[in-house]
């Protein structure tokens, strides 16, 4: 049996960031969709997750974001003092295309880390409370 890209199971392809306070957002409250201006820097990472509650009209829903990034060296160290612990957007490129924002310039992204497993790397973290699911990025 073929199967089409669009049947395949959607997962995350790229990560991009940006410093909460360098972007301009567009965000409507109830709108699927936000608009985002800004320069993006791109996350090199092994392995992503964001898991969101299903939202129940009224209640913050709670959001996981996790990436896992191997490996080692002074380039990856000081990337990653410009994201832990630092109010941040995030975009999620997912492989059908769609790109999602995590994150808003009010309630942006927090990231935590634990260094951990045989193979050298970091486990980054953000458990997070938000008024809406992650938004559908739209251009101007």
């Amino acid at each position: 049996m073929t199967r089409k890209n669009s049947e395949l199971r959607n997962r995350i392809c790229n990560i991009y960031y940006t410093p909460a306070n360098e972007c301009s957002m567009v965000d409507i409250p109830g709108r699927d969709f936000v608009q985002v201006t800004t320069t993006w820097k791109e996350l090199i990472y092994a392995d992503a997750e964001l898991k969101e509650e299903e939202p129940i009209k009224g209640e913050m829903i709670n959001q996981e974001l996790t990436i896992r990034i191997l490996g080692k060296s002074r380039e990856m160290d000081a990337e990653l003092n410009d994201i832990i612990s630092r109010p941040n957007i995030f975009r999620l490129a997912y492989s059908n295309g769609e790109n999602r924002i995590v994150g808003t310039t009010e309630n942006p992204v927090v990231l935590s880390h634990e260094t951990s497993g045989v193979l050298s790397g970091t486990n980054l973290t953000s458990k997070r409370t938000s008024a809406e699911k992650s938004k559908i990025l739209q251009s101007f």
